[in-house]
């Protein structure tokens, strides 16, 4: 489904951490403006912000429950872009370049409204 982009927004320019389901995964603090989301740090040292719905605690620590890619888009207001999937207040997208990654859903609108 087509969404139209309503305000611009800027990737983090770190290299995004990439999670693989039963892969371990350090859990740290909650994030103060998405409150579903916790500081983690990859296998591979890799960190980033991961949604809860990813995360699962097992009794050898926590693991991700799904394939999980950090990555966010840079998009200026007034792109449209393809939403694929959404999760946990954020959305998975593809660019009109092809490029794949998360927008926040609050800088996405249906493009006929």
């Amino acid at each position: 489904m087509q969404r139209l982009v309503t305000d611009d927004w800027r990737g983090p320019s770190r290299d995004p951490i990439r999670l693989g389901a039963g892969d371990p995964v350090g859990v740290g603090h909650r994030d103060d403006t998405w409150p579903r989301y916790r500081w983690c740090t990859a296998a591979d040292g890799r960190e980033g912000w991961v949604p809860d719905d990813v995360l699962q605690l097992t009794a050898d620590g926590w693991v991700a429950r799904a394939d999980y890619d950090a990555t966010e888009l840079t998009v200026q207001r007034g792109d449209v872009v393809e939403a694929l999937r959404f999760m946990a207040d954020w959305c998975w997208c593809r660019a009109a370049d092809g490029v794949e990654g998360w927008l926040p859903e609050e800088v996405l609108a249906d493009p006929a409204a």
